[in-house]
């Protein structure tokens, strides 16, 4: 028998000033048989406590970023790159598709 794993993690962490962060992580094992269910938990954890680090870090920056320029400035940025980002978007998901991984 087989089935899906998903894990995920998250905190709200103040930063003072009335603002906040919100690292946020999930991660989705599919087709795992059930006599591995341990082993694979224990990698899922792991992998997922290591991208939560990840993730913290990148938020805390972003925070850092929008406290040093302001909202607005940071928004404005985002949006004159929106075709850049959007090209980054597609050239990860062929990467992840190169890889026979679903998006």
């Amino acid at each position: 028998m087989k089935i899906d794993i998903e894990l995920g993690k998250s905190l709200t962490i103040n930063t003072g000033s009335y603002s906040s962060i919100k690292p946020d992580v999930r991660l989705t094992v599919k087709d795992v048989s059930v006599d591995d269910f341990d082993d694979a938990y224990t990698s899922i954890k792991s992998l997922l406590d290591n991208l939560f680090l990840i993730e913290f870090n990148a938020s805390a920056g972003m925070m850092d970023e929008i406290k040093k320029h302001g909202y607005t400035s940071i928004s404005d940025s985002i949006y004159e790159d929106k075709e850049e980002i959007e090209n980054e978007i597609k050239k990860a998901i062929k990467k992840l598709e190169s890889m026979n991984l679903s998006v």
